[in-house]
């Protein structure tokens, strides 16, 4: 598709097709693989191969081999509890891979002198691309030329003030043109450019410290040496008590010396805190996450219970800077408040409409208003500072 007839000319007439399949070829196009620093495999071996799991499947594997099946069912706690763990984990792992601080769209570039648009994964090292007011740099670039752009950073720094940016002046991905236009160079895509660095960090695993699961772990460890021996101990007991395992291997009674010596050493191991510790920590996952709040680890759950105090440096951290209208405050008490509202409307209806036009549209869109009759128009400029429409009968 081709540039609208208002845009700039400019005289670069930027990459040929045969550039840009070298550059595609090459893997310099603007598409990122990136997934988190957690496999599936990794999940499923840290919640399958705990100690916990480990002293109940050798107990279940002990009363199996009597072949009293039904007094193994306890060995399903081990399916609950890893399964709480795997699917709570793999959500958030889900998540993650498609967290992005990019917005996927269409953007118009300059090729064989040509604009067209392409999405923004086939953009690619060495592009002539337009940057229009309301659109997201998708890949960081330097300026070639610029028409007041102006450029909100928050998803970057933080910072809300919005950013002006001249001639060689270099922007990052992530960034989103608030007015004005630019035609840049791209000079980073991909997982080179800063947007996606930021992204990774977000994804990168950290292993959390769980005070509750650390103690729970060092009873089983300590049970671990106690059990060993006491489950020999009262099997040899068990045995004895029959007349020896020439008695107990041919009578079979060696099978309730095992089941009997088990049932006493499992009693002894705390499954329920374990299991009721596990769905306790699902539970919170569950409620974060009706309110947008990632969990990648269960045991992060006890961290964040220990919080009572947040503290952020400023707006914008965890807010989208999004801006409303609320009221309209005529200047003359006998002011054609209507007239004025359908004006201000008609000023804001532009092609590209900065973050206060879109919230000008939005609230007297609600009110009822619609695009009325404009016969002339200067769009707003933020060098200017200001933009005028004639109705046909006033110049506003």
């Amino acid at each position: 598709m081709s540039a609208s007839p208002s845009m700039p000319p400019i005289g670069e007439s930027g990459l040929t097709a045969t550039e840009v399949k070298t550059l595609k070829d090459g893997g310099q196009a603007n598409a990122v693989k990136s997934s988190t620093s957690r496999s599936l495999v990794d999940i499923i071996r840290a919640n399958v191969f705990t100690l916990f799991n480990g002293i109940i499947l050798a107990a279940m594997l002990m009363v199996l081999i009597t072949g009293s099946w039904k007094d193994a069912v306890f060995g399903f706690v081990i399916i609950i509890n890893t399964g709480i763990g795997i699917i709570t984990e793999l959500k958030a792992k889900r998540t993650l891979d498609r967290l992005s601080i990019l917005v996927a769209s269409d953007y118009l570039v300059r090729r064989d002198g040509v604009d067209v648009e392409v999405p923004h994964n086939e953009i690619v090292l060495g592009d002539l691309m337009w940057i229009r007011s309301g659109e997201q740099v998708p890949a960081d670039a330097r300026i070639v030329r610029t028409w007041g752009l102006e450029l909100d950073e928050s998803m970057l720094t933080g910072e809300s003030r919005t950013v002006r940016k001249g001639d060689g002046e270099r922007i990052y991905s992530g960034s989103t043109a608030i007015s004005g236009m630019a035609l840049v160079k791209v000079e980073a895509v991909g997982e080179h450019s800063y947007a996606a660095t930021l992204t990774a960090q977000a994804k990168v695993y950290k292993k959390t410290v769980s005070d509750l699961n650390k103690g729970i772990n060092t009873i089983l460890k300590f049970m671990t040496f106690l059990v060993v021996p006491l489950c020999v101990l009262l099997i040899w007991s068990q045995i004895h008590a029959v007349g020896g395992w020439d008695t107990a291997v041919t009578t079979g009674q060696w099978r309730s010396a095992v089941v009997s010596a088990v049932a006493g050493v499992v009693g002894m191991i705390p499954e329920g805190l374990v299991l009721l510790t596990s769905l306790n920590f699902a539970l919170a996952a569950i409620r974060l996450a009706r309110r947008n709040t990632l969990v990648q680890e269960l045991e992060s759950v006890e961290t964040l219970a220990r919080v009572d105090c947040l503290n952020l440096d400023k707006t914008g951290t965890i807010t989208d800077g999004g801006i409303m209208l609320n009221r309209i405050v005529p200047l003359a008490d006998d002011a054609d408040e209507h007239r004025i509202r359908q004006a201000l409307f008609d000023l804001s209806n532009e092609g590209q409409p900065n973050g206060t036009g879109q919230a000008v549209l939005a609230g007297l869109g609600e009110q009822g208003f619609a695009p009325g009759v404009v016969t002339a128009r200067v769009p707003f400029s933020s060098a200017r500072k200001w933009s005028s429409i004639y109705d046909g009968d006033a110049v506003w």
